[in-house]
């Protein structure tokens, strides 16, 4: 399994985060702005990566997120994803999860905490 890396040039693509998943670490950074036109094909090969990590590796899976902006549609990615982890998590993947988000937007800070409710997974909130 390889490393992950979708470094986006902001200049060409502001609306897109950048992404590392490094196996050595077992960690998954996102960070930036998520608000990009098609969600589902941009984060298609973060969620396999994920996906893969946990069923091939038995150490611990750590997601950072720092996000300063997300549309509906990457909203919807993030809460299918925090439900699928909820379901390693029951199978006994260690996995942990800190999303950054500006002390100002209270907006990114309810959708969190409704995807911790509707998904059951514990997200670590660090306002920044």
């Amino acid at each position: 399994m390889a490393d992950l890396s979708l470094n986006i040039i902001e200049e060409d693509q502001p609306t897109h985060p950048k992404v590392l998943c490094d196996v050595a670490t077992g960690t998954c950074k996102i960070e930036g702005l998520s608000f990009m036109e098609n969600s589902r094909a941009f984060y298609k090969p973060v969620v396999e990566w994920i996906h893969n990590f946990l069923k091939t590796h038995d150490k611990p899976l750590k997601l950072v997120i720092r996000i300063s902006y997300l549309n509906s549609s990457s909203s919807k990615i993030f809460f299918d994803l925090f439900a699928d982890l909820s379901d390693y998590l029951l199978n006994g993947k260690q996995i942990s999860c800190e999303w950054y988000f500006p002390t100002y937007d209270e907006e990114i800070e309810e959708d969190i905490d409704d995807m911790i409710a509707e998904s059951g997974f514990d997200i670590l909130k660090k306002p920044f």
